[in-house]
């Protein structure tokens, strides 16, 4: 096995390497070890998946001396980047046993699976904004793998890749792939070129499909000081469009605690979403300027940020003030007296329009008990949002930032990474947990309230 030296060059075997001990340049291969760093589970109900970060920076970067963007936040500062070997994994999911529809696929049957590659087209650009993947396992390894490298959902004219093993999984192949396109800022165009691996793990359980993880091999990284420490912070494409923006999803980590971990997480608080203001040390800091190809990202100090309170069943919920979409304004905490329900949806939502019935029924039957709802709408739309709720008649007040749940600032506040989900506070201002059906919550508030006996039963 060979090495390459550099940091933006790839082993033959996939993977980049360094010395997790920090003693500073590339590993030889007898001791080549490999790191995993942070793990979290989202529960997405339509697409619920595990997302895992693998950053293995060559450590001689550490050495480096006048990395640009090194110095600390001030009034005003440009943070800097890079392309480095990052091995950044966005998405761990399992394969399908059958080919999207309208694509050509050279087998099919026992052992046939398949998955797909995202990347976010411009707006009449011709291509698929799906790259596909098929794969031949036998014996729960995978055996052989195909790639549609020309982006026309046809894997039998396409170059076959080379499959490669994967360290302390010895069931575990992967292969990196080209990923090429045309992005678009504006009236400029941007070429855009990265380069994927897909690691196919055999079946997490027995009966179970194998699993297909995304990584990035290469990532926009950099360097910061924040609070006297030096951190390191990677740009992160939330929307995959091949452009660092504003836009939907994009956004920087900035491991403020120093650990050299990164959870890919948007609700994570190492995530600075690039769209709103967000913390930085004990500052609010909001993006000037961003340059589309990730080379910088000009910051703006707005002023001290808010307390952070954390989440903890038992403990004060973390106050917050709002304004419905009736123009009413008030604080959770001038809600004490009576529990509250808090309720984070969309009208994107396939599963808030599901639960609405009953959440109505849960609505009507507790509120004469003195029981408060409040929404918190994760909509971009207003029109869409106000539809929503005429549609299915809830009558109960909500907020609208125009922002997705990442971005709203109760959302995050709260770490809601799902839409539809129910958050219950007690008389006395306490949190007392989040619930995924309005059944669940139900019994909850009985349990809550002391004359739960006499209230009506919902059907």
């Amino acid at each position: 096995m060979r090495l390459l030296p550099g940091p933006d060059l790839v082993q033959e075997d996939h993977l980049s390497c360094f010395d997790p001990n920090g003693a500073g340049g590339l590993v030889p291969p007898a001791a080549r070890r490999w790191r995993w760093f942070g793990e979290i589970a989202w529960s997405r109900r339509e697409y619920p998946r595990r997302l895992r970060v693998a950053i293995a920076l060559p450590i001689l970067l550490l050495a480096m001396s006048g990395v640009a963007g090194a110095g600390a936040p001030a009034e005003h500062t440009v943070v800097r980047f890079e392309r480095s070997i990052a091995n950044l994994e966005v998405s761990a999911a399992e394969l399908l046993t059958t080919p999207p529809k309208g694509s050509t696929v050279p087998f099919r049957g026992t052992g046939a699976f398949f998955g797909t590659v995202t990347r976010r087209l411009p707006e009449g650009a011709p291509g698929s904004s799906r790259i596909l993947f098929g794969v031949r396992f036998e014996n729960g390894i995978a055996a052989q793998a195909w790639w549609d490298a020309n982006g026309d959902d046809d894997l039998t004219n396409d170059p076959l890749p080379t499959l490669a093993g994967y360290p302390n999984e010895p069931k575990t192949r992967s292969f990196l792939a080209p990923l090429r396109w045309t992005a678009r800022d504006g009236a400029n165009e941007l070429p855009v070129e990265r380069t994927v691996r897909i690691v196919l793990q055999s079946e997490a359980s027995p009966g179970g499909r194998p699993i297909g993880r995304i990584q990035y091999v290469h990532a926009m990284t950099g360097w910061m000081v924040v609070g006297g420490l030096r951190c390191r912070t990677v740009l992160f494409d939330g929307d995959c469009d091949g452009i660092y923006s504003r836009r939907l999803g994009d956004g920087m980590y900035v491991d403020e605690n120093g650990d050299g971990d990164f959870t890919i997480d948007p609700m994570d608080r190492e995530f600075k979403p690039l769209s709103v203001p967000f913390p930085l040390g004990d500052s609010l800091y909001e993006a000037l300027e961003i340059d589309p190809g990730g080379r910088s990202v000009e910051l703006q100090k707005l002023g001290p940020a808010p307390p952070v309170q954390p989440l903890v069943v038992g403990a004060p919920a973390p106050d917050f003030g709002y304004r419905d979409t009736a123009g009413g304004e008030g604080r959770l905490s001038g809600l004490r007296g009576a529990p509250v329900v808090l309720y984070f949806w969309a009208s994107w939502c396939g599963a808030c329009g599901e639960q609405a019935p009953a959440l109505n029924a849960l609505h009507e039957r507790f509120r004469g008990h003195g029981v408060r709802m409040l929404g918190i709408s994760f909509d971009t739309d207003r029109a869409a949002m106000e539809q929503f709720r005429a549609r299915h008649r809830e009558s109960w007040p909500t907020t609208f930032s125009g922002r997705m749940l990442w971005e709203d600032p109760v959302g995050r506040l709260y770490h809601a990474d799902v839409a539809g989900a129910l958050y219950l506070i007690d008389s006395a201002g306490n949190f007392v947990g989040a619930y995924g059906s309005p059944a669940d919550l139900a019994r909850r508030l009985e349990s809550l309230l002391p004359d739960s006996s006499s209230l009506p039963q919902s059907h």
